[in-house]
């Protein structure tokens, strides 16, 4: 079939219709060559309409697409319809040109295939730049710092960044369709209706606190900004732009933290600007010049703190600081009602990031009180001066007493020596005068039994003498133990001859207790009934009370005899001093020293005509000592 005739076939209207229409519309033969092309296909590879007759259709593709377009074109010849077949197309100038075919079979004579096609080129460049420009996007939403997330209208998540993902602990399907007040739990209901009303209006809510609350059930701060999204003018959900604030929010604490440590100390700590302006003020600051915080932050400091110089001293200048970089000294300062005071101020700049100064801090003590505590200090020098004066002078009459002491010591070991002397020459008077005795007959004189008696007396006077002088030169003590004070007492006035007319009582009550040597402490309390006794010649009551509390034990020795006269009652307990005519004046002394030994006291009041009453003190015996003797207590000195 010649060509015109193979045009006929082809209607005029259809071929006017074909050639308005931008599509690409292509008739081809079982050999898959063009038998007819409409302009715009004609125009899209820049030829004319002699140049398709008999070309095939395959060699207008580039290699990559023959095969597969062979393929697909014999399919279609076979009976099969395919839509959205996507085959380049080179044009005269070698370009290539996306188009998107629909292939059709039809049963003509020596047409095969039709073939319609969407030159999608231009779509498909920009579908490429739109995806290549969402990755950019997506890589740059994955990458930030801040969270990003966005909501629908109903506040549920339908994109998280990658950054949220990490955060949140969540992976991303997790995250997609939560309601987002699940997520943040600072926002509470109110503040979701009230943020979405914010949105709707096409306003941004935020910045705002809120807690991200993550998988694992931990809470981190954060700071979000929510911005409304807009499709053709319409809001359709926003955008929230979370900030991790939790590094801040340590620093603001570390710097609330340092700021309440500064407001407890008592020095004054202000800080100013280097233009000279207040920037910091401490509690201590308010209280010393009187001035709140309030009243001078961003006034300037000399104007508020109105220095002078003080004995000379003056306050540096900033321009000075950034040579000294520190300063202290004492300069007068002025409070808010104009009251002057003198002040130890220290001075030094505060560094920022780059080492560059920044500010200038200020740490002032008042120096009223230590100025007072000096003059005191002086006062006090004064007074110590004179004290020592007198202690030295007391001292010297102390040293005095030592000498004397000293003298009374070596008395008692002269008294010892000597005691032991005579002894022994009285033990052979003695056993002479009993040999004497037992010689004599009955019908020996009444002179000669007087005189011997008064030797027996004489030589036991002598002993006493003898054993008080060794006593006295005895200073110490034996081995002590728990002993209960009323059997003690009671065997030490068995051991006394008692005058008919002489009524003893012991009232000491049996839980009283003491640790003591019990032989010495006996002969303590010998002492002190006989001396009673002796006082009370024409007859009397002697009554021995006692009593302990946690800390000592006591035992009273009261009589109601002739008394002591006030003038000897400061030398009792003197050695050698006696008011007895055959007293050697060491009774007393001896009890002294004894009850000394035992860590005790021993005191004497008495009034002329009325009576006497000594009492003896002791330590208390500890716990654990007293339960462990208390047994042999019992055993030893009671009855």
């Amino acid at each position: 079939m010649e060509l015109s005739e193979k045009r006929t076939i082809i209607s005029k209207e259809l071929q006017g219709l074909l050639s308005k229409i931008n599509t690409a519309f292509l008739l081809l033969d079982r050999n898959l060559k063009i038998v007819y092309a409409s302009n715009f296909f004609l125009r899209m590879l820049g030829i004319d309409n002699s140049d398709y007759y008999r070309i095939e259709f395959l060699s207008l593709l580039p290699e990559r697409d023959k095969l597969r377009a062979s393929e697909i074109l014999q399919r279609s010849v076979k009976g099969e319809g395919l839509d959205s077949v996507l085959l380049s197309i080179r044009t005269k100038k070698g370009a290539e040109r996306l188009v998107s075919w629909q292939v059709e079979p039809i049963d003509l004579e020596d047409i095969a295939l039709v073939l319609v096609g969407q030159d999608i080129t231009e779509n498909e460049m920009l579908e490429r730049q739109l995806m290549a420009a969402n990755d950019k996007l997506a890589s740059v939403l994955d990458n930030s710092t801040f969270a990003i997330l966005t909501i629908d209208l109903d506040l549920r998540i339908d994109y998280v960044n990658r950054r949220g993902v990490l955060a949140s602990g969540y992976t991303r399907d997790e995250l997609l369709g939560k309601h987002i007040g699940e997520l943040f739990i600072g926002l509470n209901t109110g503040e979701l209706g009230g943020f979405m009303s914010t949105i709707y209006r096409g306003a941004t809510f935020g910045p705002a606190e809120a807690r991200l609350r993550t998988k694992d059930g931990t809470f981190i701060s954060y700071e979000i900004t929510v911005d409304p999204v807009f499709v053709q003018g319409t809001v359709v959900g926003a955008v929230i732009t979370a900030s991790d604030i939790t590094q801040r929010k340590r620093q603001e604490e570390r710097i609330r933290f340092q700021a309440a440590m500064l407001d407890q100390v008592e020095s004054a700590v202000v800080a100013e600007s280097l233009e000279g302006e207040v920037t910091y003020w401490n509690v201590a600051a308010e209280k010393l010049f009187g001035w709140k915080v309030s009243e001078v932050m961003g006034r300037k400091l000399m104007d508020i703190i109105r220095p002078e110089p003080l004995a000379g001293t003056s306050l540096p200048s900033i321009d000075s600081l950034k040579t000294l970089a520190s300063w202290n000294g004492d300069i007068q300062l002025e409070r808010r009602d104009g009251t002057k005071f003198p002040a130890k101020v220290s001075v030094s700049e505060i560094m920022g990031r780059d080492e560059r100064p920044i500010a200038i801090a200020f740490v002032v003590v008042d120096l009223t009180e230590r100025l007072h505590l000096e003059d005191q200090l002086r006062e006090f020098n004064e007074q110590l001066t004179r004290l020592v004066e007198q202690r030295t002078k007391q001292l010297q009459i102390s040293q005095e007493k030592l000498v004397k002491a000293e003298r009374l010591a070596a008395i008692g070991e002269l008294a010892a020596q000597v005691g032991h002397d005579l002894r022994n020459p009285l033990t052979s008077i003695n056993t002479a005068i009993y040999l004497l005795d037992s010689m004599l007959s009955e019908n020996a004189s009444e002179e000669v039994k007087l005189a011997i008696k008064t030797m027996k007396k004489s030589i036991d006077h002598a002993n006493r003498i003898i054993e008080e002088l060794l006593e006295y030169s005895r200073g110490t003590i034996a081995e002590t133990r728990v002993e209960r004070m009323k059997g003690l007492v009671q065997s030490a006035i068995e051991r006394l001859r008692i005058p008919k007319n002489i009524e003893i009582e012991n009232n000491i009550p049996d839980d009283v207790i003491a640790d003591v040597d019990a032989s010495r402490m006996q002969r303590v309390f010998e002492n002190l009934v006989k001396n009673s006794i002796d006082a009370m010649p024409k007859g009397g009551k002697v009554i021995l009370e006692g009593g302990s509390d946690e800390n000592k034990v006591w035992v009273t020795v009261k009589d109601n005899g002739i008394g002591i006269k006030k003038s000897e009652l400061a030398n009792m307990f003197k050695p050698l001093f006696t008011t007895k005519p055959q007293g050697m004046g060491l009774g007393l002394p001896i009890c002294k020293r004894i009850v000394e030994a035992h860590g005790g006291n021993i005191s004497i009041q008495s009034t002329w005509g009325v009576g006497t009453t000594v009492r003896v003190e002791l330590p208390a015996v500890k716990q654990s000592k007293a339960k462990k003797e208390l047994l042999d207590v019992g055993l030893s000195s009671q009855g």
